[in-house]
């Protein structure tokens, strides 16, 4: 247990290591920063902190000079310069760091989202859409924060603070002794608590992400809590995560109200002993009132850019939580989409070799030894209760997934050899989850092809009886059409994904339960749809449902249990509407579909292993 613990620490330990030299390689490596202008941004900035402490030199000038003096009008005029110079640094500084980190990290972002969109199937699998969301903009937010903020203050503070600190040395060395003491003694306070705050506001940030998932999810399913009456089981949602955030709040605040005035009262000491001390000196003229005075001021310029950079290594170790989380996402493969591979135009033959699968971070089996053959212009029906492994048949079709055993075979080639991009061209997805973009009807009609004509846009709508709702709509084509869809019903809603599919002309299409929302008079109208694409276009259709009545004249009907092919027997409605020389006898290997029922044809299959 001893070594564990050890191991622990030690693996820890590297990590804390990794993410600070891991900060700094993201910001380099993804974010690009535009190193040239933030350099000027900080000589400027270091100008205009040097025309600040000249300031302070001035002013001690100015206390020490009598008002009857020859020069007291040209320290007046010098000053004035020094003010609007450090004003003319400062502003274009501020706006040129401003600049450096809003570019850097709209780069992060967009690289961040752009390898999101392209990561496979099981990292939306295991990530909640709002914590997603909260990568891509909350923790890149602390990193914009960190270039354009703490950075640069703490570099040109850097600047202040040594120069301060020369200059209260010149002054008076023995006063600036009596307030280094007091800094251990600070240091040795604030540190831990810092570190610990660190800690805390890591587990802030997640917790606020999982907050943000948790009211989204809540929010976009109102209609569901509303009809169950259980507002209140919303509200606990909410509140559990609102809760957590309050403790670690609360934690972060018991700090802080300990902290802050642990530091003020320990300033409060040093200035009681620079007056008292700086007393004595002016008395034994050891120190004018003006550089007395000075003093002060560089003790200032001094503990602000300290108590900066304090709160710096707090916020450092912030953000180096948020970059390892960024960090992990960027590590992760993206699909392997075998850009090389061949490319493909028409699906001819889909052929299953006896494919299990099995999801990642599950036990059980969502396909167990499946194997069937569809042929080019073929109806092929895949039936089954919830959670038989029909729409994970379609995912692995779609190449979401690969099987764990057996092949795949696409016009006699293995799918992991195949350009996934070329083959999800040749198919139409249409899914039972409602599908829709933030955007218009436009976008959700062609989904980054703008180059579609309106006339095909209307006859797609009109082929599924849209065409009059949506001209019923505000701006037609281009309204709003809600999160997901809330200006449209759910059955428009299907009728518009159905659209989406017929817009893409594809010649395979796979269709999953996508008359699960509609009456029976669009359900007719969407079966008729399809028989005419098999008919008149020779399209094929492989179709995941419930609805048996859609599947009558299927020449090929595949019936699936717990991720099993079984018989399609005579109790089938499907059954009295089957031509028995449709389909050939699963082989003798496939155990539950070796002998079909009566009159109903199986899917063709090989004995290929």
């Amino acid at each position: 247990m001893r070594e564990k613990r050890k191991q622990k620490k030690t693996k820890k330990k590297r990590e804390d290591n990794y993410r600070i030299s891991d900060l700094v390689r993201l910001i380099m490596n993804y974010a690009h920063p535009k190193i040239g202008i933030f350099i000027i941004g900080l000589v400027m900035a270091g100008i205009g902190t040097g025309a600040s402490l000249t300031i302070t030199s001035q002013i001690k000038k100015l206390i020490d000079t009598p008002l009857t003096s020859g020069k007291y009008g040209s320290l007046i005029i010098i000053l004035l310069l020094l003010f609007l110079l450090n004003f003319a640094m400062e502003v274009p500084s501020n706006y040129m760091l401003g600049y450096v980190a809003s570019d850097a990290v709209l780069k992060l972002r967009k690289r961040l989202w752009a390898l999101i969109t392209n990561l496979p199937q099981t990292f939306f699998k295991k990530n909640e859409s709002g914590v997603i969301a909260s990568r891509v903009l909350n923790d890149t937010q602390l990193i914009y924060n960190l270039i354009a903020t703490s950075l640069p203050s703490n570099i040109t503070g850097l600047i202040s603070l040594v120069g301060a600190f020369i200059m209260m040395w010149v002054l008076s060395w023995r006063l600036t002794l009596m307030m280094l003491v007091a800094i251990p003694l600070m240091a040795v306070i604030a540190v831990p608590l810092a570190q610990k705050l660190s800690k805390i506001s890591k587990r802030v940030q997640s917790q606020l992400a999982n907050a943000i998932n948790d009211v989204t999810q809540m929010a976009r399913n109102d209609n569901l809590i509303k009809s169950f009456n259980e507002e209140k089981f919303s509200q606990k949602i909410g509140y559990t995560g609102m809760r957590n955030l309050f403790k670690s709040n609360m934690q972060q605040l018991k700090i802080m109200s300990f902290l802050t005035p642990l530091i003020g009262v320990l300033l409060l000491a040093i200035i009681f002993t620079i007056v008292l001390y700086g007393r004595y000196t002016i008395t034994t003229g050891q120190m004018t009132a003006g550089g007395l005075m000075a003093y002060f001021i560089f003790m200032f310029q001094m503990i602000s850019p300290a108590a900066g950079l304090m709160a710096f290594y707090t916020n450092l170790k912030t953000v180096t939580g948020a970059t390892d989380r960024i960090q992990k996402i960027l590590e992760v493969p993206e699909e392997r989409k075998n850009l090389e591979g061949l490319k493909i135009g028409t699906i001819r033959t889909l052929e299953f070799q006896h494919v299990s699968f099995t999801y990642p971070d599950s036990q059980q089996l969502a396909l167990d030894d499946v194997s069937f053959k569809v042929n080019i212009g073929e109806k092929t029906a895949l039936i089954g209760p919830s959670g038989s492994g029909k729409s994970t048949i379609l995912a692995l079709i779609e190449g979401f997934y690969l099987p764990d055993e057996g092949q795949i075979i696409i016009n006699g080639e293995p799918i992991e050899n195949i350009n996934l991009v070329t083959l999800r061209q040749a198919m139409g997805y249409a899914s039972q989850s409602i599908k829709v973009v933030p955007g218009t009807v436009r976008d959700n009609l062609v989904l980054g092809e703008v180059d579609i004509p309106d006339e095909q846009l209307w006859d797609a709508l009109k082929q599924v009886d849209l065409d009059q709702t949506v001209k019923e709509l505000p701006d037609q084509l281009e309204t709003n059409i809600g999160e997901q869809g809330d200006m449209l019903s759910g059955g428009q809603v299907q009728r518009l994904s159905v659209a989406r599919v017929l817009l893409k002309q594809a010649k395979t299409l796979l269709l999953d339960e996508i008359t699960s929302n509609l009456d029976p008079e669009n359900v007719q109208r969407i079966t008729d749809i399809i028989e005419k694409l098999n008919q008149d276009r020779g399209h094929t259709i492989i179709n995941a449902t419930h609805n048996m009545a859609t599947i009558q004249d299927y020449t090929k009907v595949i019936r699936i249990e717990r991720g099993k092919l079984v018989p399609v027997t005579a109790a089938e409605p499907t059954a009295e509407t089957k031509d028995t020389t449709a389909g050939e006898t699963a082989p003798t290997d496939q155990g539950p579909t070796d002998q079909p029922g009566p009159d109903v044809p199986l899917a063709d299959s090989e004995t290929t292993s």
